[in-house]
């Protein structure tokens, strides 16, 4: 197996256009290669991407996210909320932190991916 990092421009918040990126960097992709891309630049641009703000707080936002959850109580030293999402096991519901936005887990929706091939 042979990994190969491809060099793109920077995708920024609220949403950019990955598949114009993909387009522009990688000119022939050969058979039989797979494409990885991270969740968070999938969550871009997806715009799944919050800023936040002094009235939205972290724990809301996973339990709008998550399918279900254990409150931070329960959750040795209170660090993450433990959650459910897309039946996915996933700290916080996959919400990160970056820089002044809060990122949301793109999800297990495949479809939306798969179905961008050409």
């Amino acid at each position: 197996m042979i990994i190969k990092p491809i060099k793109t421009r920077i995708l920024k918040p609220p949403q950019n256009n990955l598949l114009e990126v993909i387009e522009k960097s990688i000119k022939k992709l050969p058979e039989k290669s797979i494409l990885v891309i991270t969740s968070k630049v999938v969550s871009i641009w997806q715009g799944r991407c919050v800023p936040m703000s002094s009235n939205l707080k972290k724990d809301d936002l996973v339990i709008k996210e998550a399918d279900f959850y254990l409150p931070r109580s329960f959750v040795p030293g209170a660090w993450c909320m433990h959650t459910l999402k897309d039946n996915l096991f996933v700290p916080s519901a996959g919400t990160g932190l970056q820089n002044i936005l809060e990122l949301m887990f793109s999800g297990a929706d495949s479809g939306k991916i798969q179905g961008t091939r050409k």
